[in-house]
């Protein structure tokens, strides 16, 4: 199963209210999902990071900052090369949300790991958070419960901006680890990847 682009709340993988017969899916064997960082209900996933460095959105500026953070759909070129001189209405911002809303995220990524648990033939799952298809993700997430040969289920969060990337709580951490039992009777193994190279 793929789907790009799409609002997911946390219910796309479990009811809201637990139920005492859970849902199941014996036959999905991999799930790829490219959603928005919004949830259904109209809330972003990330928020103004008041406590980073202000810079205009002059790409002169764009080589320190994180690479999802340089999204800019302007470009000096030999035509146009005096930022100064380019009018405020013409600049185009680039993305001001880049903060983790840790509580999302954690409801988000226990909510997946409770349906992992219902899935016997998962070989994959993946979600990968950006504001557009062609933009830079935000954050990436995706699950391998190993193989016949390589009996370790690996789960990995791919941030991009260190002190303030996304590491997950306790309790997901624990769901995550109790899906790796299950699957291969060994605890899972974490993994923090910089998605971005920066």
């Amino acid at each position: 199963m793929t789907a790009y682009s799409c609002v997911l709340g946390k219910e796309f993988f479990w009811p809201l209210n637990d139920n005492p017969e859970p849902p199941f899916w014996p036959h999905l064997t991999s799930i790829y999902l490219y959603p928005i960082p919004v949830t259904p209900c109209g809330k972003w996933m990330f928020e103004r990071d008041d406590d980073a460095e202000e810079l205009d959105s002059d790409p002169r500026h764009f080589d320190g900052l994180p690479y999802y953070r340089r999204n800019s759909y302007y470009e000096i070129t030999d035509q146009n090369t005096n930022w100064d001189l380019v009018p405020p209405e013409d600049r185009k911002r680039r993305l001001f949300r880049t903060k983790f809303v840790h509580e999302l995220f954690n409801q988000y990524h226990l909510s997946a790991a409770k349906a992992a648990l219902q899935m016997p033939r998962l070989s994959g799952m993946s979600l990968t958070l950006s504001h557009h298809q062609h933009t830079p993700p935000q954050h990436e997430f995706w699950f391998e419960p190993g193989s016949q040969e390589w009996k370790v289920a690996t789960a990995a969060w791919g941030n991009g901006n260190g002190s303030d990337a996304y590491e997950p709580s306790e309790e997901v951490y624990e769901m995550w680890n109790e899906v790796a039992l299950k699957r291969t009777d060994r605890c899972i193994m974490i993994d923090y990847a910089d998605t971005y190279g920066n």
